[in-house]
C-alpha cells in the first residue's frame, strides 16, 4: 500500500503516565513468596557492601528485623553501609543510576519490593538514610508511603524529608528501609509442601533457611554478615546466619576450582562443584535430597538465582535415583553484561539469553550426568518385602506393578499387590518418611483396584516413618468408603516392623 508523506494540521500529546498508585499495584504480587520480596530488599544492601568492601569505616553487617503485629508483620531491613545518596533515583522504576554490582541489574528491586508486601492505598513504608555527608551535618533523610509519580494534583510528589540525629541508624552511615507486610501474604513464606499450619517462630525459621541459602556464597566467602531479629510477644530473639551448604558424600565430590571463560558477553569465572549431598533432615527446605532440591543449582557471585534444572541439561527428567545428584554452578563477574540475564525478580534466568543457554551446554559439556539407578533404593525394599509375602504360604499371589484403572487405560501401577487365602493386601512403598499425598496416592490405587472388579481389604503405606499429618489423614480416611461402597482400611508400616534393612549404596 502506497502511503502519502502529509504534513499534519495538527497534534495533541498523549499523556500517559501512570499514577503512582496504579503503578505501585501493578508492580506487587509478581513474587511466590514473602521470602523472595525480603531478598529483594536484603540484595541493595549485599550489593552496597560488596561495592564498597574495600571502606574500613563501613559495617558489613546486615540485619533483618521481623515483629509479629498480630494481623501484620513489620519487616525492617538494615545495613550499615555507605548510604542512598540519590533517593530519586533509587525510587524511580526501571533507573539503574545507583546499580553497584548486578544485583542491582534492573532497577525495580526497592520498588518491587515494597509494592509486592503492600500496593493497597494504605500502604505503610518509609526509607531512612544517612551518607558521609550526612553524618558531617548531623541529619538524615527520610521518604514515607505512598508512593507516587507526582503526574497530577492527586499524585502529589513524594518528599525527601530531612531530619537532624541518626535517625535511629545503628552506625554513621547505612540506610533502614521499613515495610509492613499483611500476615496473610506473610504466611507465603511457607513451603507449600507443609500442609501443616505454622506459628510466627516458624514463619521466621523458613525466612532464615531461605537467606541461608540464598546468599550462601555471600555469607561463605565475603565478610558480610547477616542476623534476623525475631519481635512477637515482647520478646526479642537474635539469630546469626551461617551459609546453609550442602553435606557432601565422601569421595563423590569433584571441585573444578575457578575456571576462566567467556558465555557471549565477557570474561567471567566459573566455579564449579558436583558430587552427591546426604540429606539434612534439619532443613525444611533445601538440600532435602529430592527432585525440588537437586539437580543444577546457579549462583552470581555468591548469591542464588536458580535450581533444579537438570532436565534442562541434559534434556531429561530427574529420575528418583539421581535425587542425591547436586551441581553447583556460580558465575563470578561485576560485568552484567558477562552474565546471563536475569528476570526482574532475581529467581530466574531469562530463558532465551543466549548466555545462559551456552552456560548450560558448558555444564553438560564437562559435568556428567549421573547414572540412573535402576535398582533405586526404594526398589530393593519392594523386592525383599515381594521375596517375603511369597514365602508365606498363605498367599496366593503375590504381584509387583500391578496396574490398576484398567478400564480407562490409565498408567497407574500398585507397588505390590497380594492375593492371601482371606483377603486381598496392596502396598505403596516409600524408602523415607511418607507425606499427605502418599496416603492420597494409595487411596487413588485402591478405588482403582475396585474400579476393576478387584476388591482391596486392606491398603498398606510402609516406610521408614510416618508423619503425625500422615497418621490423623489415615484415621480420617478410614472413616469413608471406596467407590464399590466397602469401607476403607489403611494400614501404616515401618521397614523396621518388617524386619526389612536396606543399605544405600554410595
Amino acid at each position: 500500500m502506497k502511503i502519502e508523506n502529509k504534513t499534519p494540521i495538527a497534534e495533541e500529546i498523549i499523556r500517559n503516565n501512570p499514577t503512582g498508585h496504579g503503578l505501585f499495584a501493578g508492580i506487587g504480587d509478581n513474587f511466590n513468596s514473602v521470602a523472595q520480596v525480603i531478598c529483594e530488599l536484603m540484595d541493595d544492601a549485599v550489593s552496597n557492601l560488596r561495592a564498597n568492601s574495600g571502606d574500613p569505616e563501613l559495617s558489613m553487617r546486615v540485619v533483618l528485623s521481623l515483629e509479629n503485629l498480630g494481623d501484620a508483620v513489620e519487616i525492617t531491613v538494615t545495613d550499615g553501609g555507605t548510604g542512598i545518596a540519590d533517593l530519586g533515583s533509587a525510587l524511580t522504576i526501571a533507573c539503574r543510576d545507583g546499580a553497584q554490582t548486578p544485583l542491582n541489574e534492573h532497577g525495580f528491586g526497592l520498588k518491587h519490593a515494597l509494592a509486592s508486601c503492600d500496593s493497597s492505598p494504605s500502604q505503610q513504608w518509609s526509607i531512612r538514610t544517612r551518607t558521609k555527608d550526612d553524618a558531617a551535618a548531623n541529619q538524615y533523610r527520610e521518604v514515607k508511603a505512598p508512593y507516587s509519580m507526582g503526574t497530577s494534583e492527586l499524585d502529589k510528589p513524594m518528599k525527601v524529608r530531612f531530619y537532624s540525629g541518626t535517625g535511629d541508624l545503628p552506625h554513621p552511615t547505612g540506610t533502614l528501609i521499613s515495610v509492613r507486610c499483611p500476615m496473610a501474604k506473610f504466611r507465603t513464606v511457607k513451603p507449600d509442601r507443609k500442609a501443616a499450619p505454622s506459628d510466627f517462630h516458624n514463619l521466621v525459621r523458613y525466612i532464615i533457611e531461605e537467606l541461608r541459602y540464598v546468599y550462601a556464597g555471600i555469607l561463605a566467602n565475603t565478610p558480610i554478615t547477616m542476623e534476623v531479629w525475631e519481635i512477637s510477644g515482647g520478646e526479642e530473639t537474635q539469630h546469626t546466619l551461617p551459609p546453609l551448604l550442602p553435606v557432601w558424600e565422601e569421595g563423590s565430590v569433584k571441585d573444578y576450582g575457578d575456571i576462566p571463560c567467556n558465555l557471549g558477553g565477557g570474561p567471567l569465572t566459573i566455579r564449579c562443584k558436583y558430587g552427591n549431598i546426604l540429606k539434612n533432615p534439619s532443613n525444611a527446605i533445601y538440600y532435602k535430597c529430592n527432585m525440588e532440591s537437586s539437580g543444577v543449582e546457579l549462583r552470581i557471585n555468591g548469591r542464588a538465582i536458580e535450581h533444579g534444572m537438570f532436565d534442562r541439561v541434559w534434556g531429561e527428567a530427574i529420575h528418583p535415583s539421581q535425587n542425591r545428584f547436586l551441581v553447583q554452578v556460580d558465575l563470578i563477574s561485576d560485568n552484567p553484561a558477562a552474565l546471563p540475564a536475569t528476570k526482574n525478580t532475581k529467581t530466574s534466568f531469562c530463558e532465551a539469553d543466549p548466555r545462559l543457554k551456552n552456560l548450560l551446554s558448558w555444564i553438560a559439556s564437562y559435568v556428567p550426568a549421573p547414572a540412573k539407578d535402576v535398582d533405586s533404593v526404594e526398589l530393593r525394599y519392594v523386592k525383599e518385602l515381594t521375596a517375603r509375602r511369597e514365602n508365606d504360604p498363605t498367599a496366593l499371589r503375590v504381584s509387583r506393578e500391578e496396574p490398576v484403572f484398567q478400564k480407562i487405560g490409565l498408567k497407574a501401577k500398585v507397588d505390590l499387590f497380594v492375593g492371601y487365602i482371606d483377603r486381598v493386601t496392596i502396598y505403596e512403598a516409600k524408602a523415607g518418611k511418607t507425606k499427605a499425598l502418599d496416603l492420597y496416592q494409595l487411596r487413588m490405587y485402591v478405588d482403582g483396584c475396585a474400579l476393576d472388579n478387584k476388591p482391596v481389604d486392606e491398603a498398606v503405606l510402609i516406610a521408614k516413618r510416618h508423619s503425625a499429618e500422615v497418621k490423623e489423614l489415615r484415621d480420617i480416611l478410614n472413616t469413608l468408603t471406596a467407590p464399590d461402597g466397602r469401607p476403607y482400611n489403611f494400614r501404616l508400616a515401618t521397614w523396621d516392623e518388617e524386619g526389612i534393612v536396606i543399605r544405600q549404596s554410595a
